[in-house]
């Protein structure tokens, strides 16, 4: 029941992305989708989901490229995890050391509680899209349609990424489909390139994404809006 709700979804959202001629395509060659992004422009790679610092297996990462007709035009990326009886606040702690810390003790602190989860969680980032195809895409489609896709793969009780102060502000993290959305999840204690104090964290959970399915399988139109249209200015 809960793979058929699932499906159902996937394809309510593919539908609604080829209306404008959107496909989204996985590839689970890691480096081979960063090399495809650096092609359109996109500036960097952050170290949480970079092939350069993590030898991902197969199962550990997807790209996903946002093609408009037929032609890549973006993409972002999922990453998993299993924290098993951790909490995200003690991985991001760990990781951040190796990521940012040089010579330093501590890089980060004060984790906001919204930081404290576990299990098994994807995380998703280096969304980058071409600015002349960025009116193109209805996000509420992308994300949901991503969404099913790691449920589907992964089962993780989670599903979390981070988002800029402005976009939050914009209404981003709702149109996008996050259900949670926190501000300030941490305190740097450096200069953490491409990261700041004003960004939020946002999560979905797998029960939501279940009630997601479910509204959105019977009334689709409400995944699309004019605000999921608008353009997404770096």
């Amino acid at each position: 029941m809960r793979e058929k709700k699932l499906l159902d979804l996937a394809h309510v959202c593919q539908k609604g992305m080829e209306k404008n001629g959107v496909e989204l395509v996985p590839d689970e060659d890691l480096r081979r989708f960063e090399i495809n992004m650096s092609d359109l422009g996109k500036p960097g790679v952050h170290p949480m989901i970079s092939s350069a610092w993590h030898d991902f297996s197969a199962g550990d990462a997807v790209g996903f490229q946002l093609r408009v007709n037929g032609v890549c035009a973006g993409g972002l990326a999922a990453r998993f995890l299993d924290l098993g009886r951790g909490q995200l606040c003690d991985h991001l702690r760990s990781s951040y050391m190796r990521y940012y810390g040089k010579n330093s003790a501590e890089v980060v602190t004060d984790f906001n509680s919204a930081t404290e989860f576990g299990g098994r969680v994807v995380y998703l980032g280096e969304l980058f899209v071409v600015p002349e195809c960025r009116g193109l895409i209805s996000w509420g489609y992308v994300f949901h349609y991503i969404f099913t896709l790691c449920a589907l793969r992964w089962n993780p009780d989670w599903i979390y990424s981070f988002m800029r102060h402005k976009d939050v502000g914009r209404g981003k993290d709702k149109q996008y489909g996050f259900w949670h959305c926190a501000p300030m999840p941490q305190r740097w204690l450096v200069d953490a390139p491409g990261r700041s104090e004003s960004e939020y964290l946002v999560r979905i959970s797998a029960c939501e994404i279940e009630d997601a399915s479910r509204i959105y399988t019977h009334a689709p139109d409400r995944l699309f809006s004019v605000d999921g249209l608008q353009t997404v200015k770096e």
